[in-house]
């Protein structure tokens, strides 16, 4: 995976130098590619990704990969360069040399004159020299005799000619993650070239120590700076800069450069680049009465089964056999025996020798070895029953199925869905469903602020008439002590004990007033604070609920995005036998199988390339 990666990023950055899309389109392509490896644990080429968003076609595809393996031949990482001629200047036609127009390239890495009409006259060297400085040409002129023998010319040519050339920036060496572990050890088998599996070829499970390295970055090469003909920096080309993403079990060094093992345990590489170490729960015997139900935050392996009863919660599973348990893996199951009578939901892909009477939920791919009875499975991935039969059960596979034998003329016939992202209809159930939620609690939240306003203005108004009256009284008393110390336009007469008590009365009067009106403003602000702290909590609350509206929007789009990069595959594929009255469902056709059939391929496709019309074709398998 990790040179799938770096195969990648070679491509993205070779397409950007040859200006084939943007850098936005390319992170949003790689976002994509996460997100389907992360839905179907399957590595989509970001070529083939580009394609399906529309973005790049098939020529400029092979030209990219024709340029990545020319480079990776030479050994080097230089760019492809590819200059964009600017609208000419229109140029000032009272002037002689304002006759000749001046283009810059788009990569400002190169300057041209041509005559942009009449043929200019008398213009000298220095008066060009001008002319181009006006346009700002500075740098990497060409030599003055180049120049005069160009301007000496009877008539000058209509083709440009290159008066300057700037220095292209050199380009960056990105850098690179490595990982020091196999990041897909528990492959399903091998598909060979003939149909057949590879059973025995399923991988180690890797091991590792605390204080481990798991993931080195490279330091890369910040490349160096260019010098456009206009005499300004050009930068290198921004280099995509990948994260050391760290889960549980992992942990980052001090230099930021390496993702180093917490524990003692397996490594693991999640579909959104996370790194994390899970302990290994190894049982000898059975998952059972010794062990009672199971729930472990690694990977379990047994040596004897899962018993009859019993619950098992984990990252991964290995074991020999599952009979009525229920079983939730995050990551990949590996059952090297049967499964029966049990509920089993998996992250990853499953592998086992056989199924009966099971319902299943499966992310990733489905490869059962001998068959499949009486059972109902979804998987997001293939359904792979190579060398075995599919009897009496109920399958839904996103990428097809394909199997020696489908049904017998004694059992119950199959039904067969295939083509449907079913992890895809519910995502987008999901969201659709948390956006009518938050809608309805934007509604309500919008219903109180009104009154919280209200409430906010009218006691800020009351708040503020006291004020107005605390500021009169205030006024009064001062105006009283004035009197009362013979100051003022009417100052009272130190002898007069009767009007100083008087005033004395009065001022003690408007005191007792101000505390109480204190009193009134303290509940009446408090109040005032309660309801804007009420209010700002709305407002923060329908911020936050439309925040998370549009990044559940973006998730959707995303979703969608990823639908159509990696649709589902609508094909059946039998090597041997299917029998007559198998129902077989597409996304857009359904048929039963009017009778038995053998070595064929059954898919739902286009009548012709221009219609929307399908139908479900039968042809014989090769």
């Amino acid at each position: 995976m990790a040179d799938l990666s770096k195969k990648d990023k070679r491509f993205g950055d070779i397409a950007l130098d040859m200006q084939l899309l943007s850098r936005e389109k390319l992170d949003r392509a790689l976002v994509v590619q996460e997100l389907i490896f992360s839905r179907t644990k399957v590595h989509m080429a970001v070529g083939k990704v580009l394609k399906e968003m529309g973005v790049l076609d098939d020529e400029q595809i092979e030209g990219v990969l024709a340029a990545q393996k020319y480079l990776s031949a030479k050994g080097e990482d230089d760019d492809i360069d590819c200059g964009c001629e600017l609208p000419d200047d229109d140029g000032d036609q009272e002037s002689q040399v304002k006759r000749l127009s001046v283009t810059i390239t788009k990569d400002k890495l190169s300057a041209f004159i041509s005559p942009n009409g009449k043929q200019p006259e008398g213009v000298t060297l220095e008066m060009l020299k001008e002319h181009l400085k006006a346009r700002s040409v500075v740098y990497g002129l060409v030599e003055d005799d180049v120049l005069e023998r160009y301007l000496a010319q009877e008539t000058l040519p209509m083709e440009p000619f290159k008066i300057a050339s700037g220095v292209a920036a050199i380009p960056g060496i990105p850098p690179e993650i490595i990982y020091h572990f196999d990041t897909d050890p528990l492959r399903i088998g091998t598909l060979q070239e003939d149909g057949t599996m590879d059973w025995k070829n399923r991988g180690d499970i890797p091991q590792v120590k605390e204080g481990d390295i798991l993931v080195e970055k490279t330091k890369g090469d910040p490349g160096k700076p260019g010098m456009s003909v206009c005499g300004k920096e050009l930068p290198p080309p921004k280099m995509r800069n990948p994260k050391l993403k760290c889960g549980k079990g992992a942990q980052r060094s001090e230099d930021g450069r390496h993702i180093l093992a917490k524990i003692n345990g397996t490594p693991k590489l999640s579909g959104d680049g996370k790194v994390f170490v899970f302990n290994m729960l190894n049982i000898d015997g059975d998952i059972g009465v010794e062990t009672g139900h199971l729930e472990y935050d690694g990977l379990i392996e047994a040596t004897g089964g899962v018993s009859s009863g019993y619950t098992v919660k984990a990252k991964g599973l290995r074991t020999a056999g599952i009979q009525d348990a229920d079983i939730e893996v995050d990551e990949d199951l590996v059952c090297h025996a049967g499964m029966y009578g049990s509920t089993i939901k998996v992250g990853g892909s499953l592998k086992a020798s056989h199924i009966h009477n099971c319902t299943i939920e499966v992310l990733g791919e489905l490869v059962v070895e001998k068959e499949i009875y009486e059972s109902t499975i979804e998987t997001n991935g293939r359904c792979l029953i190579v060398d075995g039969k599919l009897m009496d059960s109920r399958i839904d596979a996103k990428k097809g199925i394909y199997a020696k034998d489908i049904g017998s003329e004694g059992s119950n016939p199959c039904e067969l869905t295939v083509g449907f992202d079913r992890k895809y209809e519910r995502d987008m159930a999901g969201h659709k469903a948390e956006i009518d939620d938050l809608k309805r609690q934007i509604k309500t939240a919008e219903t109180a602020r009104p009154q919280l306003a209200e409430e906010v203005e009218s006691v800020t108004g009351e708040v503020g008439a006291l004020a107005q009256e605390q500021d009169n009284f205030a006024l009064q008393k001062r105006q009283f002590e004035e009197q009362l110390r013979g100051e003022g336009p009417n100052p009272v007469n130190p002898d007069d004990e009767e009007e100083r008590a008087m005033l004395e009365e009065m001022i003690s009067e408007l005191v007792d007033k101000n505390e109480e009106f204190d009193t009134r403003v303290r509940a009446l602000m408090a109040k005032e604070d309660k309801a804007k702290m009420q209010l700002e909590a709305v407002d923060k609350r329908l911020k936050l609920l439309n925040e998370h509206i549009e990044k559940l929007k973006e998730k959707m789009e995303l979703l969608t995005e990823a639908h159509k990069v990696d649709p589902g595959i609508p094909e059946l594929k039998i090597h041997g036998y299917i029998a007559s009255k198998t129902e077989i469902i597409a996304p857009h056709k359904e048929m039963t199988l009017p009778k038995d059939m053998h070595r064929v391929r059954i898919a739902e496709t286009k009548e012709n390339p221009e219609s929307n019309r399908y139908h479900i074709k039968i042809s014989n398998l090769r």
